[in-house]
């Protein structure tokens, strides 16, 4: 099955947390086509007291997965923990990581439950996962409103500073 995930980070040497990400998610999942790196402006929640973030490095990688989605989140969550990430309910929401991953989608499948919402529920309107979703996905159509994905791009909120870079350090397959 085709995952997409959403990859950020905002706190650290955040290009080796993607690359650090990369290469274990090729290692524990399946192979991985990554796109191209964005750097964007971090979106804070309405009460958070810290406005000053640093920006994000955003990507999406398209991974060739033979598992289910909650055995996918699952193991994207063990990743995330191993490159230092926390979750608690101490942690302000939209807080600052140093890895944040994200299942987006999983093939055109819809689901809803057990801690597992597919497809995200706010993508569609977020231009740093819309943008590199595009470059490696052009075609791409969001699996409940049909909607391909340069469509819901030009609606979606602008957080996109530039394009970073075009590729990382890690070994990623380019034949997804």
């Amino acid at each position: 099955m085709e995952a997409i995930i959403g990859i950020g980070a905002n706190s650290g040497c955040r290009e080796a947390a993607i690359e650090r990400s990369c290469r274990l998610m090729e290692q524990r999942i399946g192979q991985v086509l990554l796109s191209p790196v964005y750097e964007t402006r971090p979106l804070l929640h309405p009460t958070s007291p810290s406005p000053g973030q640093p920006n994000f490095l955003n990507a999406v990688a398209v991974v060739e997965c033979g598992m289910d989605a909650a055995k996918l989140l699952a193991e994207l969550l063990d990743i995330e923990r191993s490159l230092g990430r926390t979750r608690d309910g101490d942690s302000l929401p939209w807080a600052q990581r140093e890895i944040d991953l994200d299942l987006l989608a999983y093939g055109d499948e819809v689901i809803v439950g057990d801690g597992l919402v597919v497809p995200h529920p706010r993508m569609h309107t977020r231009d740093f996962v819309l943008r590199p979703l595009s470059d490696v996905r052009p075609h791409w159509e969001h699996p409940v409103t049909g909607r391909d994905v340069n469509s819901l791009l030009a609606e979606a909120d602008q957080n996109i500073l530039n394009r970073f870079q075009d590729s990382m350090n890690c070994a990623v397959s380019a034949a997804l």
